[in-house]
């Protein structure tokens, strides 16, 4: 099974869409150094509806803690990427609203790892739950 990586090619339509978001007033930006958190769900049925409720939630709760990129359906997957110059907190945020019953269950979290300085490469750190041991995005 192969891991796809995200390409940052999109990074400068991000202002352009998040004008499109109903919370763009409430999204704090792309920042340069910033890094991508995903939250992800395994899909059990072909269902959507909950997985963009909880990425609508995601945003709205944000808080200038994250900026909210969009998502990708595919394989069996749901992601919510975002990108956050506060990793530990974000991460807490979204086990936090997992916890409250504002998203599905199940949620599965990665922290991308850059492999050089331009950060246009990256694997993926498991973040939650603590018995995850591989994140990607496939």
């Amino acid at each position: 099974m192969g891991m796809t990586v995200r390409s940052r090619m999109w990074a400068p339509m991000t202002g352009l869409l998040a004008g499109c978001a109903p919370n763009a007033a409430e999204q704090r930006g792309l920042r340069p150094g910033d890094t991508q958190v995903v939250a992800q769900w395994v899909m059990t049925s072909d269902r959507t509806g909950p997985y963009f409720a909880a990425e609508s939630q995601i945003a709205k709760a944000s808080e200038g803690l994250y900026f909210e990129d969009g998502n990708d359906v595919g394989g069996g997957y749901f992601n919510v990427y975002l990108y956050t110059d506060h990793v530990p907190e974000t991460v807490a945020h979204l086990i936090d609203m997992e916890r409250a019953g504002k998203v599905p269950r199940n949620l599965r979290i990665g922290v991308a790892v850059y492999k050089g300085g331009d950060r246009s490469d990256w694997t993926y750190r498991p973040a939650h739950p603590a018995t995850l041991t591989l994140f990607g995005v496939f």
